[in-house]
């Protein structure tokens, strides 16, 4: 399941699930809109606690994502966030897990210090020319990112990849969160 980032950046309580009020809540570790719409569109799609869920997730989906992985609510088979605010938001499950940050991305560092994690953490430069702070954190640097860890030497990186659950077939449904 993929769950994309912040689609309003108003410094304000706005209309939209995915706005900077629910980026503050999940960093402080209260309820947030972005994280009750992310549950109600899995339900919405019929994923029960029964159902193995690869959790996805980009930037404040990320934060969503590691916070539904580790809620003890849902079969947790994987969580991959690249970009995620997920500092404090630590993997203690059993299952593989894959972390991605720029160090020049400043939206993971506005997650606090990284406290101890299962989360195989990888962090690179985004390739972004200095001080392009919209560049580094975006999906597709990332996307570059990524393609140099599927041809990376590190054995224990190829380890994690080749092991990371893959699903053949599955059912694609697009949600948009709006008011909660």
């Amino acid at each position: 399941m993929f769950i994309a980032g912040t689609n309003d950046w108003s410094l304000h309580s706005t209309d939209s699930a995915f706005d900077m009020s629910s980026n503050l809540a999940l960093v402080a570790g209260v309820q947030a809109a972005s994280l009750i719409a992310t549950e109600r569109a899995m339900a919405d799609a019929g994923v029960t606690r029964n159902d193995r869920v690869v959790f996805v997730g980009h930037s404040q989906g990320g934060a969503v994502a590691a916070t539904l992985a580790e809620s003890g609510r849902y079969d947790t088979a994987g969580l991959f966030t690249v970009g995620a605010p997920t500092g404090t938001l630590p993997v203690t499950g059993s299952y593989p897990s894959l972390t991605v940050e720029h160090s020049d991305d400043v939206v993971p560092h506005l997650g606090g210090a990284r406290t101890p994690t299962n989360a195989y953490v990888v962090t690179t430069h985004s390739g972004a020319l200095p001080g392009d702070v919209i560049g580094a954190h975006e999906k597709e640097a990332y996307l570059h990112t990524a393609s140099k860890i599927d041809t990376s030497a590190s054995k224990r990186l190829a380890d994690m990849v080749k092991n990371f659950p893959r699903f053949a077939r599955g059912t694609v449904t697009v949600f948009s969160a709006g008011p909660v």
